[in-house]
């Protein structure tokens, strides 16, 4: 046994809190900044292709209609499943666990695709591209949100070996 493998883990990190509106807004932006309007461009132009009477002139005009109604509706997406209710999020050596009202979900470590520390909040990203954004405010203080971050983190690396 290695030294790693005889230093017990860490125990769970239970976080309660609520998020609002304009978090889930600004990481959908941030998110989509970086690299979601790809698909936003794919999912237009692919609804344009089927509209149009394949030239090129059509595909433009069915594309300029198409784009704005998908960034419209994939942006509603997240404000219309929303939810205001306090979460209770379970962080483990195996995975995450949450609860909002009667709903509740998990998620193993290694269903899970990237973890991003933003201003808004530790954001984990699951392998389908849902994210669950924990806010700042979830955390006690920044010593508290280290010591989270770090075991998140290491459980998260640990997944993939």
């Amino acid at each position: 046994m290695t030294a790693m493998e005889m230093v017990p883990e860490r125990g769970t990190h239970t976080l309660r809190y609520r998020s609002s509106r304009a978090e889930i807004w600004r990481m959908y932006w941030r998110v989509w900044r970086k690299k979601l309007w790809v698909t936003h461009v794919i999912a237009a132009a692919g609804a344009a292709w089927l509209c149009s009477n394949n030239t090129l002139m059509s595909m433009a005009v069915w594309f300029a209609v198409w784009l704005p109604i998908v960034v419209a509706c994939l942006a509603a997406f997240p404000q219309i499943m929303f939810k205001s209710q306090e979460r209770m999020l379970e962080l483990t050596p195996d995975g995450w666990s949450s609860t909002i009202g009667s709903r509740s979900g998990s998620m193993s470590w290694k269903a899970i695709r990237g973890l991003a520390d933003t201003p808004e909040g530790l954001v984990i990203v699951s392998a389908n591209g849902n994210a669950m954004v924990v806010p700042q405010r979830a955390f006690t203080d920044v010593s508290h949100r280290a010591a989270v971050l770090a075991d998140v983190r290491r459980w998260f690396t640990a997944s993939r070996a």
